[in-house]
């Protein structure tokens, strides 16, 4: 139940750490809107990657403010832990959404995709920010993940559920110690 509960702590954190990333994201990138349209009446090059600037950026914030709601909601309200649908359930399809989120930003906001534009340093800025988005959405997608495993573990006995729960905090501490350096 503790573990449940710093868990749960740390996926609140960390969603609102995204969002706070995805906000800043969006902002510098709105600097660039009418230039980015006005091209896009001419390219069909411009209006593809404006399409795309714009559906990754809003998955990627729908993803996070999903996991943060789902993650406060389950924190506050404290179901009972035989409940399936709240350990079960909902991990699971925001384990699958998140990930989802993250594959498709990932497609987009990469140093391959992505070329640093001389003199636009807020644009440069929003293309880091965004690969750091799809660093923070891995950490969630596993974290989510990793509460369906608890819960399939829950009642095998302590030590069971120990290590289960050691594995899990290792695994997200590597994920993101590889996102950091990545960024």
């Amino acid at each position: 139940m503790a573990t449940t509960l710093l868990s749960l702590l740390s996926t609140t954190l960390l969603s609102t750490y995204g969002l706070t990333l995805s906000y800043k994201n969006i902002t510098l990138l709105q600097k660039y809107q009418a230039k980015s349209e006005k091209a896009a009446e001419w390219s069909f090059s411009a209006a593809r990657r404006l399409k795309t600037t714009q559906t990754t950026q809003a998955a990627g914030t729908v993803s996070l403010l999903l996991s943060l709601v789902t993650s406060a909601a389950l924190l506050v309200l404290q179901p009972p832990c035989d409940s399936t649908s709240s350990r079960f359930v909902a991990p699971l399809a925001l384990a699958a959404v998140v990930f989802a989120a993250r594959v498709h930003m990932a497609r987009f906001w990469n140093t391959k995709e992505q070329v640093r534009v001389p003199f636009m340093t807020d644009y440069n800025d929003a293309a880091r920010g965004s690969e750091k988005v799809v660093g923070v959405l891995s950490v969630l997608a596993f974290s989510w993940g990793w509460e369906v495993v608890e819960f399939g573990m829950a009642g095998k006995g302590v030590w069971v559920e120990m290590l289960v729960s050691g594995v899990g905090w290792v695994g997200r501490g590597l994920l993101g110690m590889l996102c950091v350096i990545q960024a």
